[in-house]
């Protein structure tokens, strides 16, 4: 289903709640200045001349650290975002810009690669932002939002704003989202979102059917859920698009009690794994990236976000500097 609308102003402000139940292979030349003060935004006058910088949402400190990121290696910290309440899953577009999602706050905000403060704000009127993906072909920007409906909190949909973000289309499935996670497209402009369907068709009971993958069609009205075939998802994480296939996270990877990751294909409404990803030691991981040949995973319960080699799974590197609670990672590229 979908219902085209414009942004309008949050109501108010409303309490946010979701369940979540050192060594480096390259080297860099700057050298940051030291935050006075966690709360302080700080950047490092070189950081914008760096090609790319790796950002880390932390939940445990509600702000977002800024590093140097050479091909995986090179980790120096070289700023701090901070008056956030709850930053989510990042995501970044073509030109190098990231985007943060407030949940508790529901702003949407876009940082220049490098910048300090906000170049445009989302505000919207209901729901709590949770995640986000950038269409690279068209520059729409999709943004995953969890209960909209602040009374019953029963359901969630995913608001898709055309480039210029002025207005916006919403989707869900046919019979409702309970949870909708994470998102991606792929280079045709194909949607893919993670999630929990309605229990029974209905949204209003406290209970949801079984995770699933879900695609909305370039040009379509709603999500179709996939069968996946080859595993069983049991608690959605990122989703990222490798051509030709998706990287599918659970954090119940395998029903082991550890996260990793599944490289599905997907032909028309099947999604078949093709091959496994365990993240090794990561017990929590929610919005992971990929960049390249690599796969970048905070782990939201270790305080540490682990690097991680695509091919085979193997750690690559790791960074522990002012990481706390990490629930997201995004490279920008400028």
């Amino acid at each position: 289903m979908k219902i085209s609308s414009f942004l309008r102003n949050p109501l108010g402000s409303l309490v946010f709640a979701v369940l979540v139940a050192g060594c480096s292979n390259g080297a860099s030349q700057l050298a940051p200045p030291v935050s006075p003060d966690r709360h302080d935004v700080w950047m490092s006058p070189l950081a914008q001349k760096q090609p790319n910088l790796l950002y880390i949402s932390n939940w445990g400190s509600s702000d977002v650290s800024v590093y140097t990121y050479l091909d995986g290696g090179g980790l120096l910290l070289v700023g701090l975002l901070t008056e956030f309440s709850t930053p989510a899953g990042m995501c970044t577009d073509s030109s190098g810009n990231v985007w943060i999602p407030d949940a508790n706050t529901r702003a949407i905000y876009e940082y220049a690669h490098g910048g300090t403060k906000p170049i445009a704000t989302i505000r919207q009127q209901s729901g709590y932002p949770y995640a986000c993906a950038v269409d690279p072909a068209t520059g729409s920007l999709a943004v995953s939002s969890q209960h909209p409906n602040g009374k019953y909190q029963s359901y969630s949909v995913v608001d898709v704003y055309l480039k210029g973000w002025r207005t916006f289309t919403r989707y869900s499935t046919h019979h409702g989202f309970k949870d909708v996670y994470f998102l991606a497209y792929d280079n045709a402009s194909n949607l893919y979102a993670d999630g929990t369907p309605c229990w029974r068709d209905n949204c209003y009971y406290d209970r949801n059917g079984p995770p699933g993958i879900y695609e909305l069609s370039k040009g379509g009205s709603e999500f179709d859920r996939l069968t996946l075939r080859g595993a069983t998802l049991y608690q959605p994480a990122a989703i990222n698009w490798v051509k030709p296939t998706l990287l599918l996270g659970d954090r119940n990877f395998q029903n082991q009690g550890s996260s990793g990751a599944y490289k599905i294909f997907v032909s028309g409404s099947k999604a078949t794994v093709v091959g496994t990803l365990p993240f090794s030691a990561t017990q929590q991981a929610y919005g992971f990236s990929r960049r390249a040949g690599l796969v970048i995973v905070p782990d939201f319960t270790g305080n540490v976000v682990r690097i991680y080699n695509l091919s085979d799974g193997t750690l690559y590197s790791q960074l522990t500097d002012d990481i706390s609670s990490p629930f997201s990672a995004v490279v920008s590229q400028s």
